[in-house]
């Protein structure tokens, strides 16, 4: 077999990387968390764990630094960045290009939403925007706290289904409704006994609650510190039906928007309201200035209607 030229690229001497890896690297030094990045690639946190793991593997080098509270970039991290959002640049561009060249690109609408919202209310309202426009595809991005502003900020989406208490102000509302807090707990519970509970009666409880950095969980401990109360986070998750889970094996009781209780099985869980009485805004968000095509105002056209019956 003939030797290659010193200076002819050898394939199987790069480092074995994917897009997959790529996308991990680039996603999680802009978020710096573990969690939000995850949430926005749709995946597991520890599956991102392993794909950063493994591409630090590959390459032969750390790339992040993993700190208590963020994750941020090492000096070879800082160093590799530029060439892991070039790479994904060009393949992204050259695709699409090669797309549109042979194929005819389909619409899509792109929305950034919270986990407590998208179930509650998307499925009616894309089953009726498709019979308008079939040939739409939509992805759907859900995330906690401000992975909803920071999509719709970014461009990444063409509105965000989110909370107004905390938006930047490159973000402008469309329109905004308030969504009340209630308390569940198993139905065997103590506090069941009570026609309406308040938060000094869940203070001393261990809850199961949703991530730091959610809206959610950002809220209710700030109407807590109002009355001088630290609550006590116990078990935290970033599903609500592992929340419930855990709620129903007697680990906690928990304090989440009433959206999500629609489901619940009451012949095992308790739902009772909190007073004086917890309430989040909710909003459509869009980047301010923003001119939103015909499609997106259909789709808000059917959604409003439904964000107002949310409660």
């Amino acid at each position: 077999m003939q030797k290659s030229n010193d200076n002819e690229f050898d394939p199987v001497s790069a480092p074995n990387l994917s897009m997959r890896h790529f996308k991990a690297i680039i996603s999680l030094t802009n978020f710096k968390s573990f969690l939000a990045a995850s949430a926005y690639l749709r995946i597991s946190q520890p599956g991102l764990t392993r794909i950063i793991q493994q591409a630090e593997q590959r390459l032969g080098f750390i790339l992040f630094e993993r700190g208590a509270k963020s994750v941020t970039l090492t000096s070879v991290g800082k160093e590799f960045l530029p060439f892991a959002e070039t790479t994904l640049r060009e393949f992204a561009q050259q695709t699409n290009k090669l797309r549109l060249n042979h194929y005819e690109e389909r619409p899509k609408l792109n929305i950034s939403c919270l986990m407590s919202v998208s179930h509650v209310i998307l499925p009616s309202v894309i089953k009726e925007f498709k019979t308008y426009h079939p040939n739409i595809l939509i992805e759907i991005y859900e995330g906690v706290g401000g992975f909803i502003s920071d999509a719709v900020i970014d461009g990444q989406v063409d509105f965000g289904i989110g909370s107004s208490e905390f938006y930047p102000k490159a973000v402008s509302v469309v329109d905004e409704v308030e969504e009340k807090f209630v308390a569940v707990m198993p139905k065997r519970h103590n506090l069941a006994k009570l026609s309406a509970i308040t938060l000094q009666n869940i203070g001393h409880l261990p809850l199961v609650s949703m991530p730091p950095s959610s809206g959610i969980r950002q809220l209710i401990d700030a109407e807590a510190l109002k009355i001088g109360l630290i609550l006590n986070h116990e078990i935290t998750t970033n599903q609500y039906n592992t929340m419930f889970n855990f709620i129903l094996a007697g680990l906690g009781v928990s304090i989440v928007p009433v959206s999500v209780v629609r489901e619940l099985d009451k012949s095992q869980f308790c739902v009772k309201t909190i007073e004086p009485v917890i309430n989040r805004k909710l909003a459509v968000l869009i980047r301010s200035n923003q001119i939103l095509g015909d499609a997106s105002k259909q789709f808000l056209k059917l959604l409003l209607p439904n964000l107002k019956n949310i409660s």
